[in-house]
């Protein structure tokens, strides 16, 4: 055999091997109808983003500090559960690695938060909150207070923000996860300011705005417990 004739003799295989891989992977290669495709497993640190509440689910707790402008900080424990609740057919939300399936309208999912001083000084607090999906897709949610109080919860590509008018006080609470480093954590940020009309910034041609003055920022990191990601694991 000359050189030409191998040439296409070895063209002419690879093109056979090419054709009869697209045939195996259009016919034997696809799901069944009815049959369960396999999602791909979470991997720690990937920069695929977690979807909420599903991928937060977990216990995290942490200890963080109250600051005060020109005074003193004071520190705090927190611990907070997030958990699915099972839905009224029984069926439970999607839970941590479960990246590809999205919480329906209507499903919900514990926001347990619990406050320790410690020093001692004062009683733990705990607060039974609840997730409400509206629309996942939308980035849109509810905190559920109890006694009808539902707190929007809004999904900015990533950090969640909620903004809160109590007792003459501005709250902006902001929460924002990281799952790039070796440890999962949630960092929780509270930044307080008065309700009312604030300073006015004066340029050349007029008012143009008004600032207000933060009294107080709540700041913590909290991390996700090992029995959270690994069931077997001893609780820390």
């Amino acid at each position: 055999m000359n050189t030409s004739r191998l040439v296409v003799a070895l063209w002419l295989g690879t093109c056979l091997g090419l054709f009869a891989a697209m045939v195996g992977c259009a016919s034997g290669g696809a799901a069944s109808p009815g049959s369960v495709v396999q999602p791909p497993e979470p991997m720690a640190g990937s920069m695929m983003a977690p979807r909420f509440p599903s991928d937060w689910c977990g216990t995290w707790k942490g200890l963080g500090y109250v600051n005060v402008p020109g005074d003193n900080q004071s520190a705090f424990r927190m611990v907070l559960d997030i958990k699915p609740l099972a839905r009224p057919d029984g069926t439970a939300p999607p839970s941590s690695g479960e990246s590809l399936a999205t919480p329906r309208g209507g499903d919900r999912y514990t926001w347990t938060i619990t406050m320790t001083d410690p020093r001692g000084a004062e009683a733990d607090r705990t607060f039974n909150h609840e997730i409400v999906v509206v629309d996942a897709n939308r980035g849109l949610f509810e905190i559920d207070e109890g006694q009808g109080v539902r707190v929007p919860l809004y999904d900015m590509m990533g950090p969640l923000y909620a903004v809160i008018d109590r007792s003459g006080h501005r709250e902006t609470h902001r929460y924002m996860i990281d799952n790039l480093s070796r440890l999962s954590t949630i960092q929780y940020e509270v930044l307080s300011v008065p309700a009312g009309p604030g300073v006015a910034l004066v340029s050349a041609q007029g008012e143009a705005g008004r600032a207000h003055v933060p009294e107080t920022d709540r700041a913590i990191t909290l991390v996700r417990r090992a029995e959270a990601i690994l069931p077997h694991a001893e609780p820390k």
